[in-house]
């Protein structure tokens, strides 16, 4: 299937994992949301933008607690074995999320890594529209702490603030 074609970031450079994100933008629009196959049938595909880079990666990715395992193979794979691992992400308009109709989904490799704040949330949900926005992201944590515990996995994202397009 298409969406077992993800490619593997497996000792690729940051600028090759930056054309992935392409491609996995491009596979996302095919098979990645519920509301795919009828956008595609009434042909609302979502167009993909990256986003304005803002002074390093300083924001952060919220509900990242509910995606540890995924966010732990993320690191593994993008060479976070002792560092932080950079990764190409893709910020998702969340049209029918319960809990928060303006919410945005952050994506790493088609795979949910978190969300947006509720406040950045709301501006670059109207930054992007029906849109798909790309930018780089850092997987932090996974370190053992001091007292022999592993931190917790988090996102950062390179944004400006306020959004702006590249």
């Amino acid at each position: 299937m298409i969406a077992e074609m993800r490619l593997s970031a497996v000792s690729v450079s940051y600028f090759d994992r930056q054309a992935q994100c392409v491609v996995n933008l491009y596979i996302h629009s095919l098979v990645g949301d519920e509301m795919g196959f009828l956008r595609r049938l009434f042909g609302l595909e979502r167009t993909s933008i990256r986003l304005a880079p803002g002074r390093g990666w300083i924001v952060p990715v919220v509900g990242e607690s509910h995606y540890q395992d995924a966010l732990r193979v993320l690191h593994q794979e993008n060479g976070g074995e002792d560092d932080d691992a950079k990764v190409a992400a893709t910020l998702v308009p969340e049209d029918d999320n319960a809990l928060d109709p303006d919410a945005v989904r952050i994506e790493v490799e088609s795979t949910t890594v978190g969300y947006l704040s509720q406040e950045m949330a709301l501006q670059y949900r109207e930054a992007l529209g029906e849109r798909i926005g790309a930018c780089s992201a850092k997987i932090v944590g996974g370190f053992e702490r001091y007292d022999g515990s592993t931190a917790y996995y988090g996102g950062k994202l390179n944004l400006a603030w306020p959004p702006r397009m590249n």
